[in-house]
């Protein structure tokens, strides 16, 4: 399902101890598979809705992208940006499910994508 790297981890899955080890560190997103939509703010990436990670994309965290590219469930995307912290202001902003907010909390940060581009 493809590979989510940043630094000399693998997101995907995610790790049992989260992903905070890795925050801060650019992630570089590989013919992932996205797994959930979640409005014009961002989707979920990953092989099943247990071992997903929530990348952010156009929402009010980091930098509006503007990007006229929409990925729909399904789609295998490639995309870079920094792993962030998922703390409580972060997490309101991303106006998130109760169920998706829990697992983004449980895994501790997400990536703020500044690019993303459907897979060739």
């Amino acid at each position: 399902a493809g590979g989510l790297p940043a630094g000399n981890a693998e997101l995907l899955p995610p790790p049992a101890n989260g992903l905070t080890a890795q925050v801060g560190e650019t992630v570089t997103g590989k013919n992932v598979v996205v797994q959930s939509v979640n409005g014009n703010e961002g989707f979920f990436v990953g092989s099943s809705t247990k071992d997903r990670v929530y990348v952010e994309w156009g929402g009010d965290v980091g930098e509006n992208e503007g990007s006229q590219f929409q990925p729909q469930k399904g789609d295998k995307v490639n995309l870079t940006g920094p792993l962030q912290t998922a703390g409580p202001e972060q997490l309101r902003k991303l106006k998130l499910s109760e169920a998706d907010a829990q697992l983004v909390r449980s895994q501790g940060a997400f990536v703020n994508a500044d690019r993303v581009r459907e897979a060739k």
